[in-house]
């Protein structure tokens, strides 16, 4: 399988080295920053010196597309819809023009993931099934984390339109606000979104 990681960041690039370490070796990391890339690819190459780590190619070419790269969510934006228009142009000009197959598919990680996930399937004209939101397994990890219930999970969207489904009770409000607590701490979420996403592709496999 040949995976594409737009964004070179904390997130694709931990995405890039954990989906390495599973074995999936036919990788190919974008990013605008070309100096920053090549010294991601030769670090992962330091680490899989036998793996394939690609910094070029068409997109139309690999069997999943993962857009990571974006601005984030910065204090003085007032809403959702702002981060939209700073992204949306992110998008346009990555998937713009492109002919994907019907077996490509694309998962969409930068925020508002909802909202771009529509616009996606709008630019690329594939398939709702083909395009995928990220974000409700990492929210139902989460939510496990803060019940310690198995079997608790999330629906709706990787928003504030999430839907909890465990016993415990005044969750909504603990979930919400826990990628917050941890940008505010560490400065970006990284290991789950990777792990997760992994987790995903692998499924797709």
């Amino acid at each position: 399988m040949k995976i594409a990681i737009i964004g070179a960041g904390k997130v694709g690039s931990t995405l890039a080295y954990t989906l390495l370490e599973r074995g999936l070796n036919e990788i190919a990391l974008f990013d605008v920053r070309t100096d920053y890339l090549d010294g991601i690819r030769l670090d992962l190459q330091s680490a899989f010196p036998f793996a394939r780590v690609k910094t070029e190619g068409m997109l139309e070419d690999f069997d999943v597309v993962v857009m990571t790269a974006g601005f984030p969510r910065t204090p003085d934006m007032k809403n959702r819809d702002e981060l939209f228009a700073a992204n949306k142009k992110i998008i346009m000009d990555v998937f713009s023009g492109k002919e994907f197959t019907r077996k490509t598919k694309i998962i969409v990680v930068t925020n508002p993931a909802d909202k771009l996930t529509k616009y996606v399937i709008e630019l690329t004209r594939l398939r709702k099934e083909n395009v995928i939101e990220f974000g409700n397994q990492l929210d139902s990890n989460r939510l496990k984390y803060l019940t310690k219930e198995q079997d608790a999970y999330v629906t709706g969207g990787h928003n504030e339109d999430m839907k909890v489904h465990c016993k415990a009770k005044g969750m909504e409000t603990k979930l919400r606000g826990f990628s917050s607590e941890i940008i505010k701490k560490s400065g970006g979420t990284i290991f789950g979104p990777a792990k997760v996403l992994a987790d995903l592709i692998e499924s797709l496999h």
